[in-house]
């Protein structure tokens, strides 16, 4: 698991200026597909099927957000970036959490009238989601 290190150092600096600016560099999705790349050559890389469904799994999440406004191009370059790294299950995961917990946080910064952006800052999900998932999975390695 050492081998993640550097992609989730990547997705909380991003998660971050996600958060602040709502914009994702075009080099930190570089990056980050850099990373996933490290963690597609470790030993439990998914196969080539599952980055192929994991790439359309993005896509199909992602750019209704992108055409509805809610998601910008960096939000749907990120998830194809990182579409080598984890198995389906994983990524999936990693986003379902990560935008619940950040939804969540907005509803309630929303009610009380501190949010000024209502867009879906996606970095900072999937950076808190595959965090908080891969804390399940230290804590309980037959999860995934």
């Amino acid at each position: 698991m050492l081998y993640q290190a550097p992609l989730f150092l990547l997705l909380s600096y991003l998660g971050y200026v996600d958060l602040k600016t709502r914009r994702i560099p075009n080099y930190a999705n570089i990056a980050v597909f850099l990373a996933a790349l490290l963690c597609q050559a470790s030993e439990q890389a998914p196969a080539t099927l599952a980055i192929t469904a994991n790439v359309v799994f993005a896509l199909v999440l992602t750019l209704p957000g992108y055409f509805g406004g809610v998601l910008g191009g960096g939000d749907v370059k990120l998830m194809v970036a990182l579409s080598p790294a984890w198995p389906p299950l994983f990524l999936f995961g990693s986003f379902a959490i990560g935008v619940l917990a950040v939804g969540i946080i907005m509803a309630a910064r929303s009610r009380s009238g501190r949010i000024n952006n209502p867009s879906l800052p996606l970095a900072t999900c999937m950076a808190l989601g595959a965090m908080l998932l891969m804390a399940l999975r230290l804590a309980n390695p037959s999860l995934f």
